[in-house]
């Protein structure tokens, strides 16, 4: 991960001494002091830290939210990170576009289809 931002970003040379937090696959909590050290109750707000004012135009950090809020927090970083991109971007639309695998309206036509479209999965 180090090197890919090293080598996306050009001018940086981060170490793992660098690391201050990372994230390993749940959901990283924003702190509250006012929570007493319990996870289970810590605060579901959500923020974004723009890295910019730190010399890393363009590398945002999203913590906090709740699982059914990732949504949002993701559409609200991909509009921030489409600010540093070439071109003219739309506004992030998964609030109204269902994703790719979503047109279904039952379990059963959505099996259909993947066994038409993939070789390998059979009806059992």
């Amino acid at each position: 991960m180090l090197s890919e931002i090293n080598n996306s970003f050009g001018y940086t040379n981060l170490t793992l001494k660098d690391v201050d937090f990372y994230y390993g696959g749940l959901r990283p909590l924003v702190e509250d002091s006012g929570e007493g050290g319990s996870t289970y109750n810590t605060s579901r707000k959500t923020e974004i830290i723009d890295h910019r004012d730190l010399g890393f135009p363009g590398f945002f950090t999203a913590m906090g939210g709740k699982y059914t809020t990732s949504r949002g927090v993701a559409e609200e970083v991909v509009n921030k990170v489409a600010d540093y991109l070439p071109g003219n971007f739309r506004v992030c639309e998964t609030s109204s576009v269902p994703p790719s695998t979503g047109n279904y309206s039952d379990l059963v036509s959505l099996i259909k289809d993947l066994q038409k479209n993939l070789l390998n999965l059979t009806e059992n």
